[in-house]
């Protein structure tokens, strides 16, 4: 948000600013940039934890096409800055839902972290 004096301001949930090689990140406009690519379905961005950097965003999506992790790469490259890309892309058939409706963000991460302990590729996956 910017104010009538210029001054930018970010809203969002403190839980969803995560500081990556430097930069202070929201989650939340990384998901809604990711969701602006065709053929995302529904995006959601998790924090995860980096030997080099401290952080990195890894993003869960559904999608409306086939693509490969490599693909949302070099899609999330065209329209993100650099340190804003996701370091993997998991591709879920379907995202999990709480019962209210919403998407049940630690679910996501939880299935993140255990396939983080199986690493099961560099780039991302499908869950």
């Amino acid at each position: 948000m910017i104010d009538k004096h210029g001054y930018i301001y970010i809203k969002c949930r403190v839980d969803n600013l995560v500081k990556v090689g430097g930069f202070r990140v929201s989650l939340d406009e990384i998901s809604h940039a990711i969701k602006k690519i065709p053929g995302i379905k529904e995006c959601i961005t998790v924090k995860a934890d980096d030997e080099l950097f401290g952080a990195s965003i890894i993003a869960a999506v559904t999608l409306n096409k086939k693509m490969t992790p490599e693909e949302l790469h070099a899609e999330a490259r065209k329209i993100l800055a650099s340190y804003k890309v996701p370091k993997k892309f998991i591709i879920l058939k379907k995202m999990p839902l709480t019962d209210s409706g919403k998407i049940a963000k630690k679910e996501i991460e939880e299935k993140i972290k255990n396939a983080e302990r199986h690493k099961q590729s560099t780039k991302g996956h499908t869950l």
